[in-house]
Parts: C-alpha cells; structure tokens; sequence
C-alpha cells in the first residue's frame, strides 16, 4: 500500500512537473521577437520614405552662361529667387550663388555679375564639408557635384529630428539650408560646439573636436 502511495506521488510529481513546464513555454510572452519585428518594420517604412523623397526630390543644375554683347546672361534663370535670408552681410541663394546683401536684387537673385559674387563658394568650407561661414556652406553644399554625398546624408539620417526634417524637403536648395543650420552633430554635451569656427556642416562627418 505504502508502495502504491510512493508511486501515485512520483507520477504526480512528474505530470507536474511537465505541466508547469509546458504552461512556461506555451505562455511565455515574447516581446523581443515582437519588438524585434516592428523595428525591422519601421525601419523598412522609414527606408521607403527616403526613397520616395530623393527620388522626387529636385536636384540643382547649373544653368547654360552665354555672352551677348560682351555681358553675361543666364539661360533659364528664375524672375525670382528664394535666398538664405539671415545673413547680415552675406546671401546665399537658390542657384547657388552668394553675394553681399546690398548685391541682392529685388527678385531675391544675387547679382551673379558683381566681382563680390561667387557661385559654389567653398573657400571656408574644409574636406569634413564644414565651414566657417553659413552663407558659404549653403554655397558649397548647391554645386551639382554634391548629390551624391546630400543623398548618402539623408539615408544615413538617425535622430527622429533629422529623419521628419529631411522627410519634408522638397529641393537642394531646402536641404543645404536645414542641413548647414547648427545641428546636434555640431555640439557635445547638448550646449558646447565641437569646434567653435567650423559649425556648419552639410557632409555626413561631424566637426573635429577643437574648443578655444
């Protein structure tokens, strides 16, 4: 009888066992592999979103110069343009030229005849694709040259903030502008520039470290 009792225990014992240890498999939630999935899922999402953006994105061309009668005159240049406007001295605007401000037509165009205005200007931007000057960096980030590298910054895009800035540009020129505006790529430790000088950047390399 003893014996049949010890049985009955050790069966009972086993079945428990096997039971709690079903329930523990069977039950047991599973949030990184959920988690896991809607990560891979938004980043797919957000990858889509980017390539939309840039393929419909408007990318600058230089436009055709021609000589009449000894002046210079641009072929298919717009009645007006959109410029940097913040400059208190300096302008950048939409075809990539950048002029003093008192060189600035009524159309928002720099005077592109003026010995002050220059196109493409790169001359205090360094090979991080940082410069000195805003009016410059927005300049240099216009050449036509730069597509490639402005495509390869919005793909590689992290924060939240720079992923909704670029998902709403619609030109190079709204790019260079939003991207050479200090960024938190230009700062360390929320309130201090990497480098007090080279603070606007519009490459995917962020400012070497030198504070004075």
């Amino acid at each position: 009888m003893l014996r049949s009792l010890r049985k009955r225990w050790v069966l009972f014992a086993i079945f428990f066992t096997s039971l709690l240890y079903f329930a523990y498999n069977v039950l047991q939630p599973v949030p990184n592999i959920v988690n896991k999935d809607q990560n891979h899922l938004q980043v797919a999402d957000y990858q889509i979103k980017v390539e939309s953006v840039l393929h419909a994105l408007k990318w600058h061309v230089s436009e055709e110069i021609s000589e009449n009668n000894g002046s210079k005159v641009v072929l298919g240049k717009p009645p007006r343009c959109r410029n940097s406007l913040q400059g208190k001295s300096l302008i950048a605007d939409e075809k990539g030229y950048v002029c003093k401000r008192i060189d600035v037509s009524n159309s928002g165009c720099c005077d592109f005849v003026s010995n002050s205005t220059f196109r493409y200007q790169c001359s205090s931007c360094m090979s991080s694709n940082c410069c000195f000057i805003y009016e410059h960096c927005v300049s240099c980030c216009m050449h036509p040259n730069k597509k490639s590298l402005l495509e390869k910054v919005v793909r590689e895009s992290g924060s939240t903030l720079h992923k909704t800035m670029f998902l709403s540009i619609h030109d190079q020129f709204e790019l260079c502008l939003s991207k050479c505006r200090t960024s938190s790529s230009s700062v360390q430790h929320e309130n201090m520039y990497r480098n007090t000088k080279l603070k606007y950047c519009f490459g995917v390399k962020i400012p070497d470290l030198k504070i004075s």
